[in-house]
């Protein structure tokens, strides 16, 4: 394996962490009445709940 296939990989992963992050987080809002602020950060990084 070369170096620039793992980064790649490593590029795809972080890519796909992030939408499914942002998935949850709307998915959390649109369930949540008023979506916390600490919600709506987390999602940009390691989703927290309330």
């Amino acid at each position: 394996m070369t170096r620039e296939v793992t980064n790649q990989d490593k590029a795809f992963k972080q890519e796909t962490a992030h939408k499914q992050s942002r998935t949850l987080a709307t998915m959390w809002q649109n369930d949540s009445p008023t979506p916390t602020n600490e919600w709506k950060e987390g999602a940009w990084g390691t989703p927290m709940h309330p």
